[in-house]
Order: C-alpha cells, then sequence, then structure tokens
C-alpha cells in the first residue's frame, strides 16, 4: 500500500452479537479507526482509505451461540482495489 498509492483501500470493523446497535456499531467503527490508523502510521496515505465504518454485528461469518464463533466474528476486513489510474494503466498496457 505504502509503494503503490494507487490502490484504493476499505476497512470494515465487525462485532459478535452481544450486546445491540448502541455498543456495537461505535466499537465496530473503532475497530476499523484503529487498522486505518495503524496503516497511516506505517506510511499509507490517507487519501487511499474509500471507506473505513464499522457494520457492528449485522455480518457474521460464524456462529454467535458459541465463544469459537464470536470470537471470530470480532473482527477487521480489509479490501484492497485497483483504482480507476490503475485500471486504465492496465487497459493501456503501462501498468508497472
Amino acid at each position: 500500500l505504502k509503494n503503490n498509492n494507487l490502490l484504493s483501500v476499505d476497512i470494515y470493523g465487525h462485532t459478535d452479537s452481544t450486546g445491540n446497535d448502541g455498543i456495537n456499531i461505535p466499537l465496530s467503527n473503532k475497530r476499523a479507526q484503529s487498522v486505518a490508523n495503524y496503516l497511516m502510521q506505517c506510511g499509507v496515505s490517507s487519501s487511499q482509505f474509500k471507506n473505513v465504518v464499522g457494520k457492528g454485528s449485522s455480518e457474521p461469518v460464524a456462529d454467535n451461540s458459541t465463544a469459537a464463533g464470536k470470537q471470530q466474528n470480532r473482527r477487521v476486513e480489509v479490501y484492497l482495489y485497483a483504482s480507476k489510474a490503475m485500471v486504465d494503466a492496465a487497459n493501456n498496457g503501462t501498468l508497472n
């Protein structure tokens, strides 16, 4: 990311289903923002971040009725996307 500023980044924070949205949305936002802050401290440009969002418990990947499932649902997902400039360069055969 630091060496390729043509990549765009989305960061999504998630929680387990313990608590309600009043607790889980702010917590998941903090999780996502913590990852963004860390990446910026590592030299990634803030302009590369398109979405830094908490989704609360709305998108579980595991069963929230077990401790192991809840642990898997407390996570941050990072998505990398080619920017329009990167796609254009690839289409023109000039992507490095």
